[in-house]
């Protein structure tokens, strides 16, 4: 293993929380919630920003990107997550995170504008997840009820007040909707839009995440998150598998618009941070993209310049 202390990484994409402060990992804790909710109950427990700093060393956490994590729910207004999330940081020596990604109810534009101004009253506050993962024969992918968001008017709307705001649109979907994803960023030339996950790829259907992929970084406004590989594939991802399919997402985006993130607590499920983070400084170097500029833009640079962590 390739020897990581003291290397400076930035980290785009972590949840910070509790099941004290976001119910639905109480429900993961439930012996009769639904496998697909009870997958996550041995990361339901409190992870904090110390605890993230902890979780990679000898690594160097320099500036954190907080990712909405269901925090809203019918009783709890989006914007009460950004002011969670915004005491984090405050109470945390270390400043982390410097910057968050919240939720916004996109599908219904007047309450969405609504709730973006009252999140941009937070420095911190750089954009919006609504997670439109849909799976039309696995259930346990999807995120939400329904494969149409992307065409319809009223999400559109939404999404267009992300861009008029200038703030960052977080999209993730399934592989089998990339082609569509791409499709609907084309609608909106000028939002800032960075896939999450890689796009979710599974074993066995290369050819199609290829397809979506490269539709998706044909468009110059979006940026991919590299992380998360092997999540919904049992066993898990080879160092063979993880390298091929990073080298095609870096071809495909360009070196300037990649960045590797840990997805913690998630990962944890599947690998640890030391483990996840080798593989990727692995396959950086096996994909001849080694050279110490490309280093400091995977892993550091290009996701302070997109979330402006200035």
């Amino acid at each position: 293993m390739e020897d990581l202390k003291g290397v400076e990484i930035v980290d785009p994409h972590v949840h910070y929380w509790s099941p004290a402060t976001h119910s639905w990992l109480r429900g993961a804790l439930n012996p009769e919630s639904p496998a697909a909710l009870r997958r996550f109950a041995s990361v339901a427990k409190d992870f904090w920003p110390e605890d993230h700093v902890a979780a990679l060393a000898p690594l160097r956490l320099t500036h954190a990107v907080y990712i909405q994590a269901n925090f809203h729910n019918k009783d709890v207004l989006p914007v009460e997550e950004t002011a969670f999330v915004a005491g984090v940081g405050l109470g945390h020596r270390g400043g982390l995170p410097q910057a968050f990604v919240t939720y916004a109810p996109l599908h219904r534009p007047s309450e969405a504008r609504r709730s973006l101004e009252s999140s941009k009253r937070y420095d911190g506050f750089r954009g919006v997840r609504f997670m439109l993962d849909y799976h039309p024969t696995r259930p346990e992918l999807c995120q939400t009820d329904s494969g149409d968001y992307m065409e319809r008017a009223d999400f559109l709307e939404g999404a267009k007040l992300v861009e008029d705001m200038d703030l960052v649109f977080e999209l993730q979907v399934c592989q089998c909707q990339l082609l569509a994803a791409a499709g609907f960023v084309a609608k909106l030339p000028k939002l800032r839009v960075v896939l999450n996950h890689a796009g979710f790829p599974l074993r066995g259907e290369k050819l199609e995440w290829q397809k979506g992929m490269s539709a998706l970084a044909s468009r110059p406004n979006v940026y991919c998150k590299l992380g998360g590989f092997g999540c919904y594939d049992d066993p898990k991802w080879t160092q063979e598998e993880v390298s091929d399919y990073v080298h095609y997402a870096i071809q495909a985006f360009g070196v300037d618009r990649c960045m590797f993130a840990s997805n913690l607590p998630v990962d944890l499920i599947d690998v640890t941070p030391l483990e996840r983070y080798a593989s990727f400084f692995r396959a950086v170097k096996e994909g001849k993209f080694d050279d110490e500029k490309a280093r400091a833009k995977l892993f550091r640079e290009n996701a302070i310049s997109f979330y402006r962590l200035f």
